[in-house]
C-alpha cells in the first residue's frame, strides 16, 4: 500500500519524534562535553525525586524531569574551552557561558511537544533572590519546575568532580543548600531536599 509521506506522518507519534530528536541533541552535548557524563541524568533523577516529594501534578512533574534532562543543551554552542576550562572564568567568559541557559531555550523551542519546557530550560539559574539569570526573576516569579531544576542541578554539581574544583561530599552538600535556602534556592524545594534526604 502506498502512502503519501504526509499521510504517514499524520498517524506517527510525532510527540516520541521529538522526544528522540531531544535525547539524540543531549546525547551529542554528552559526547562532546566529556566532563558532564551523566550530569543531566543524574539531575533528571534529583529533579523527579524533588517532584516527588512537591506531590506535582504528573504533567508538570513529566516537564520539570524532562527539563533538567535538557537543561544544558544550549552549551552545544558555546565554545569548549570555557565550558571544560580547569580555571577560573574571567567576567567575560562567564558572561558567554551563561548564555547557554538562552541558547538551550530556543533549542528546545523548536521541539513542538516540549514547548511547556522552554521556560524551565531558560530559568533553571534563576536564584530565588532575584539575582541570578538571564532574566532576574526572583522568587515565584520563577517557574517551579526550573526552581526544582536549579537545586537538582546544583547537587550534582556540587556532588561530582568538575575541572576547577574536588567534588563535595553529601554532607557539606547539604550544609551548602542549606545556606542557600532563600537566596540561591527556593526554601519549599530546599525543604523537599531535605525531606527526601533524611529518610
Amino acid at each position: 500500500m502506498n502512502q503519501e509521506p504526509n499521510s504517514i506522518l499524520q498517524h506517527a507519534r510525532l510527540d516520541e519524534l521529538e522526544h528522540a530528536l531531544a535525547e539524540v541533541t543531549h546525547t551529542a552535548v554528552e559526547a562532546y562535553y566529556t566532563y558532564t557524563h551523566k550530569h543531566a541524568l543524574r539531575t533528571a533523577h534529583y529533579a523527579e525525586v524533588l517532584s516527588g516529594v512537591l506531590e506535582l501534578p504528573e504533567n508538570e512533574r513529566w516537564a520539570t524531569v524532562q527539563a533538567a534532562f535538557l537543561h544544558d543543551i544550549g552549551k552545544i554552542e558555546i565554545s569548549d574551552q570555557l565550558i571544560g576550562k580547569p580555571g577560573p572564568l574571567t567576567s567575560a567568559e562567564y558572561e558567554v557561558v551563561k548564555y547557554h541557559a538562552v541558547i538551550g531555550a530556543r533549542i528546545v523551542e523548536k521541539m513542538q511537544g516540549l514547548q511547556a519546557l522552554v521556560p524551565l530550560v531558560r530559568h533553571h539559574h534563576e536564584r530565588w533572590d532575584g539575582k541570578g539569570y538571564p532574566d532576574r526573576l526572583r522568587a515565584g516569579e520563577i517557574p517551579r519546575g526550573a526552581r526544582i531544576v536549579a537545586l537538582a542541578d546544583a547537587l550534582d554539581a556540587m556532588l561530582t568532580h568538575r575541572p576547577y574544583r574536588r567534588a563535595l561530599t553529601f554532607e557539606q552538600a547539604r550544609r551548602e543548600i542549606a545556606s542557600c535556602s532563600g537566596t540561591q534556592f527556593d526554601p519549599i524545594v530546599v525543604n523537599a531536599f531535605f525531606k527526601w534526604a533524611d529518610q
